[in-house]
């Protein structure tokens, strides 16, 4: 993991990764001897090509992760769209390329950003643009199976043919135009980690064997022995009966509360079957208001409903939901905090959750909203 303490000593720079005390600048060094599940080496032209080809499907649908990584890469990025954006936009190309650079000779991968971002925020931007990706991937795999980047005009520096390149590339960038042999790997696939993917039955389950190249040197991660086997199951409680009666070793739940199944399992915790283990999670919930909403749509939904289209354009109107409500009893009652005594969430004024950049405690905010249907009734009003 690399810090601002390495970036004055340029040895240890590239030999440990190092961060600009700006905050603009991240220089990772990649492990050296690793394998993908494929035999192939690992290098960090992969890492570089991973994360370029990420940035490449930013503007794919479903929404690829990369677009998170884009906006702070790429100047003046438009979230959710493609940062090379005709066959001849040579300068998002030149822009998207440049964005991340690599060297082979010290086996680092640097990330260029637009604007400062602590560790603790870009790690967690970055892990979501590469997982969406399929973590660090072996670029000679994709190249062989067809989902290949062309990067002739990179290496040309003519930036209009790698736009043309790109632009070409996008299109695979939506469901339905996935590389099938990438979408649903078979065990040869150049994929890195501890595992790799025995077999996959979409909707089903898939299987994880070890690979059998993951590194012995490693003593806090170990070199796996044994084979995963996840499945879906049509239910929370198909998944319960088959915990409690040792078909499953272990159980997690939608990002809904699991507080409808909590009794049940409290009773088999009591019963020694099972552990249950909380651990904290960046999902946020919010008001999300639609400025214009479609009535046509809404008609769709039921012919009944009405919202005028530009009902929560009135900020008013937003505030009197916002004081409507119930805070508390939805904390304590729903999610379930006080009905069983576990913390499943808390309140929190403002955008962005703690350890966030930019959070802002509810201290230094002013007009919180509470729970308070008479102030509500006269925004209304």
């Amino acid at each position: 993991i690399p810090t601002v303490g390495n970036w004055s000593n340029v040895t240890a720079r590239y030999l440990y990764g190092a961060i600009s005390p700006n905050y603009t600048v991240y220089i990772f060094k990649i492990r050296p001897g690793l394998k993908a599940s494929n035999g192939d080496p690992i290098t960090a032209y992969d890492a570089w090509y991973t994360a370029i080809r990420s940035l490449v499907c930013a503007g794919g649908m479903p929404g690829d992760p990369g677009t998170n990584l884009a906006q702070f890469v790429i100047p003046n990025y438009t979230l959710f769209t493609f940062i090379v954006s005709s066959p001849n936009d040579a300068l998002g190309a030149e822009e998207l390329i440049n964005s991340i650079t690599y060297d082979n000779a010290t086996n680092t991968i640097t990330y260029h950003l637009v604007q400062p971002l602590k560790p603790e925020f870009f790690y967690n931007i970055l892990s979501g643009a590469l997982t969406g990706t399929g973590f660090v991937m072996d670029a000679k795999w994709l190249q062989q199976v067809g989902d290949g980047l062309n990067l002739t005009g990179y290496y040309n520096h003519n930036y209009t043919e790698l736009a043309e390149a790109i632009y070409k590339y996008q299109q695979t960038c939506f469901a339905g135009y996935y590389n099938t042999q990438v979408q649903w790997p078979s065990s040869n696939a150049g994929f890195t980690g501890p595992y790799y993917i025995a077999s996959y039955t979409p909707g089903e389950s898939v299987v994880l064997k070890p690979n059998p190249y993951w590194p012995n040197n490693i003593t806090y991660f170990p070199k796996p022995n044994d084979t995963v086997i996840v499945e879906w199951v049509k239910d929370p409680t198909t998944a319960i009966n088959l915990l409690s009666s040792g078909q499953a070793d272990i159980v997690t739940f939608p990002k809904s509360s699991p507080a409808p199944y909590i009794p049940t399992l409290l009773q088999l915790q009591s019963q020694g079957k099972i552990k249950i283990y909380q651990e904290p999670s960046l999902n946020e919930w919010w008001f999300a208001f639609n400025l214009n909403i479609s009535e046509t749509l809404l008609k769709q939904i039921n012919p009944s409903y009405h919202i005028p289209s530009y009902y929560f354009a009135n900020p008013l109107v937003r505030e009197a939901f916002a004081y409507a409500f119930n805070y508390t009893e939805y904390i304590n009652d729903v999610l379930g905090n006080a009905k069983y005594h576990m913390n499943l969430g808390q309140p929190w004024c403002g955008i962005q959750i703690p350890g966030l950049d930019y959070s802002v405690p509810p201290s230094e905010l002013s007009n919180c909203p509470t729970f308070n249907l008479t102030y509500a009734k006269q925004l209304m009003e």
